[in-house]
């Protein structure tokens, strides 16, 4: 699981959009048809059941995946956002980047 991550929703009035751009690299399994998958979690809940990025290569070598996702009518205020990465067969997990952006 990422790192929690604390955004806020500004004004005083409106909505805010919370949009996760994600870059995650696996690799190092055996496994044929390791589906794995990035859930987006707001203030602690997951917005999306895991959204299936790709598969881990059966190789034993690397695969760098990217998603977006969205999240719309976000309250005003402080919100908490962080992203869980889980794989049908286990994988690891080597080096990942996510973007978080608030819209306005």
């Amino acid at each position: 699981m990422g790192p929690v991550v604390n955004i806020t929703c500004p004004g005083t009035s409106g909505k805010c959009t919370i949009q996760a751009d994600q870059f995650i690299q696996v690799g190092l399994g055996s496994a044929t048809g390791n589906q794995f998958s990035a859930t987006f979690l707001l203030d602690g809940n997951a917005i999306l059941d895991g959204q299936i990025m790709c598969s881990t290569p059966s190789v034993g070598t690397y695969q760098v995946c990217s998603t977006s996702e969205y999240q719309t009518k976000v309250a005003l205020g402080a919100h908490t956002v962080q992203i869980s990465v889980s794989s049908k067969y286990g994988t690891y997990v080597f080096n990942y980047n996510t973007n978080f952006r608030v819209y306005k």
